[in-house]
């Protein structure tokens, strides 16, 4: 897991906010270049996105991956049924338990989502040069597994 970390909160608590800041502002190019032209809420899009990056889930495992309440990814992913882009599927092993998945349509609609996200992508990163990109992934990575890991303690405390 690496070093322990340093005690310097402020500069911590400062980049935190920073990434909230930045998620914020980065709801207006993807709302504007990529919901807005396929169609989509945000909630629908980081369901679609979800889903073809992770493979088939159950309501429960989404909602932990997006981060929002089981009803609410229920409640969004029936626009995506309705398009023929998510089905749910039965477990055999638990026929109560569905999974939802994407569909031949929904997997031609994410290759579509990723046309539309290339030149967000370029235009919102064009000033970093490539050893940069490769430095803000693993950063961006290493921060997603600290929230997880954050979550889970949450959890435990709770």
């Amino acid at each position: 897991m690496g070093e322990p970390c340093r005690d310097d909160r402020d500069t911590r608590a400062h980049l935190v906010i920073k990434l909230l800041k930045l998620g914020s502002v980065l709801s207006q190019p993807m709302t504007i270049g990529l919901c807005q032209p396929m169609g989509l809420t945000q909630a629908e899009l980081k369901i679609l996105m979800a889903l073809a990056g992770e493979g088939a889930l159950a309501g429960c495992d989404l909602s932990k991956v997006l981060g929002i309440p089981a009803m609410t990814v229920s409640r969004r992913a029936t626009p995506l049924k309705r398009r023929g882009w998510v089905e749910e599927q039965a477990l055999p092993s638990n026929r109560r338990r569905k999974l939802f998945a994407l569909t031949d349509a929904g997997r031609e609609a994410h290759a579509q989502v990723m046309a539309h996200l290339h030149p967000i992508g370029l235009d919102l990163l064009c000033a970093l040069d490539p050893t940069q990109i490769q430095a803000l992934a693993a950063s961006v990575d290493t921060i997603s597994d600290g929230v997880v890991r954050w979550a889970r303690r949450s959890a435990a405390d709770s």
